[in-house]
């Protein structure tokens, strides 16, 4: 971090004015579910971080990266072993067992057919992994017909089984060989490694990610039989690549982005606004001139004051309001930019990943002197709901003699999807293992394709030409706890303590700019009403859709528009 002090709160005591609401982990927890449940997660997950390592780190806000990463190794090498065995388990049935294997290939057809589909993480069982995987487009009636023809099928080949000796001697072929015990074995085996599979699934759930003061984000020991074996799956391997993420949180001065959204980490921006305004004296005598540092600090300060009322933020939550300096550059212009010695500072050796930190004299040059393609940014952030719902703020200021530019953009981190959050509801119940266990047997023939392709398929850095940079090599384009965030806020309360924060922050904010200016000497009459405006446009929205930017939201598509000389993000129909 840089040497500048923030007014009320300092880089070194940014986790220790979080404590006295923080409960333990509960996001990491939540993640760390996640990548045991959802494998494209945890693929998605190494991808994006340690297959990469010139990749910039984006903030994760209440979570432990590197607990959630060692997750993610350990569950993928899991269902690795896992796959590997059921695949030489189908192989040997069908090698020895022909009648065996059509009957199981017709059975898994009709299963992953008429089977409810559900969306990754909802079902804890292997079937979640493999959804979608054969998408028939056929109407109900060519449905009906598919499974009367199945039961036609199943009936003929269990009446071929039971059929007189001399008669299956004389039908069979030497295609249709009976391998008779051998094949059952080879079915047994798979069921024994699917129900093996699903009951440690079943206490990584149950009993590691419970929630609790149990919750071990990196395992010493073991509460259960093979925790610790379970959990730390492909670690050795990857050791050089963890080591990096080894610190509790991600904070970083510096953002390097790739895509178009630059406040990686933050979530989905919320009704950004920006306003540019004449600085006019407030009467006959010559306003006093004022730095962007000053006012910077000042409205830091004001937002400060908000975290003494228990009333006014539920459990004091805007008392853990923390600030921080953000700079914030595209990947791909800061390799456009290597020549400039201001690119230097955020990347100084491109065979490594950029610096998280500038001094505190780069972070004021480029404070008072932003470039076009690196910009200055303070950010406030306030976690709330056990830090499972972040609400960031990201100021930019811009001044002259005559001119001032405001732009201000809130940014929200929604809370972890739903179906991730089930190991807090999980029956403590064997049943549940068993029958998921059946199911993912019973369509392994069809879900065998995709085993296949997870079991052969290396997660590889991008490739980088001889002589060339590749952008996407250093900018990040999501963090894990943007990976697994719900689609929307959860209740009624997380939605009011939104507007709550936000209104506050940014009434407190014009006032505090307003008071700033005029104790300079300087005109607010025109500042006043410019704030009336965004005020007035936000409580218009109240009550209504989210209008989150950047997307859809009820129906509506979500863009940038001007009220009033105001730029004003909204939703149009």
């Amino acid at each position: 971090m840089t040497e500048s002090v923030l007014p009320w709160v300092s880089a070194a005591t940014r986790h220790a004015a979080r404590a006295p609401w923080r409960r333990e982990d509960e996001t990491t927890r939540y993640l760390c579910s996640a990548a045991h449940l959802d494998q494209e997660f945890a693929d998605q997950a190494i991808r994006e971080t340690l297959v990469e390592p010139l990749r910039a780190v984006p903030p994760t806000p209440g979570v432990n990266l590197g607990a959630v990463l060692r997750e993610a190794v350990a569950a993928r090498m899991r269902r690795r072993i896992r796959d590997a065995i059921l695949l030489l388990c189908l192989l040997g049935v069908f090698f020895t067992g022909t009648y065996l294997f059509v009957f199981w290939l017709l059975y898994a057809i009709a299963w992953s057919y008429l089977a409810p589909r559900h969306a990754a993480g909802q079902r804890s069982t292997l079937l979640r992994e493999w959804s979608g995987v054969i998408k028939l487009q056929v109407v109900r009636r060519t449905r009906r017909w598919a499974l009367i023809l199945f039961l036609v099928l199943a009936a003929l080949l269990a009446a071929s089984q039971f059929a007189p000796a001399q008669t299956r001697r004389a039908a069979a072929t030497p295609e249709l060989i009976d391998g008779g015990l051998l094949p059952w074995f080879f079915v047994l085996t798979g069921l024994l490694v699917v129900l093996a599979d699903e009951f440690v699934l079943a206490a990584l759930l149950s009993r590691s990610f419970r929630a609790g003061p149990g919750f071990q984000p990196n395992p010493t020991r073991d509460t259960w039989s093979g925790e610790k074996l379970f959990r730390s799956l492909g670690s050795p391997r990857m050791r050089r690549e963890l080591t990096r993420f080894q610190q509790d949180e991600q904070d970083s001065d510096v953002l390097v982005y790739r895509d178009y959204h630059p406040f990686v980490g933050s979530g989905v921006p919320f009704q950004p606004w920006s306003i540019a305004l004449p600085l006019d004296p407030a009467g006959q005598t010559v306003p006093a001139g004022f730095t962007l540092t000053e006012l910077y600090e000042h409205v830091t300060a004001e937002l400060g004051k908000l975290g003494g009322s228990a009333s006014l933020s539920p459990e004091r939550r805007l008392g853990g309001l923390t600030p921080r300096h953000q700079v914030v550059v595209s990947a791909e212009t800061l390799l456009d930019h290597l020549h400039d010695e201001r690119a230097g500072w955020v990347l100084p050796d491109v065979d490594a990943a950029p610096k998280r930190a500038l001094t505190a004299d780069q972070v004021a040059e480029l404070r008072e002197r932003p470039l076009e393609w690196m910009r200055y940014y303070r950010c406030f952030q306030v976690e709330t709901w056990d830090r499972n719902l972040v609400v960031s703020i990201y100021l930019h200021l811009g001044a002259d003699d005559r001119m001032l530019y405001l732009e201000w953009t809130p940014c929200v981190l929604r809370p972890v999807a739903e179906h991730y959050r089930i190991a807090d509801r999980r029956p403590a119940t064997p049943w549940a293992p068993i029958r998921h266990a059946i199911g993912s047997l019973l369509s392994l023939p069809v879900t065998a394709p995709r085993r296949a392709q997870s079991l052969f398929r290396t997660l590889r850095p991008l490739p980088q030409p001889h002589g060339m940079l590749v952008p996407d090599k250093y900018g990040a384009a999501t963090s894990l706890r943007e990976l697994t965030a719900d689609e929307d806020l959860a209740n009624y309360f997380q939605r009011k303590d939104l507007e709550r924060y936000l209104q506050l922050l940014e009434g407190r904010a014009f006032r505090a700019i307003g008071e700033f200016l005029t104790a300079r000497g300087l005109s607010v009459v025109e500042f006043q009403a410019r704030a009336n405006q965004v005020i007035n446009n936000h409580i218009d929205n109240t009550g209504g859709s989210l209008n989150f930017v950047g997307g859809n939201v009820d129906g509506k598509s979500v863009q940038a528009r001007d009220v009033g000389g105001v730029s004003q993000g909204g939703a149009k129909d």
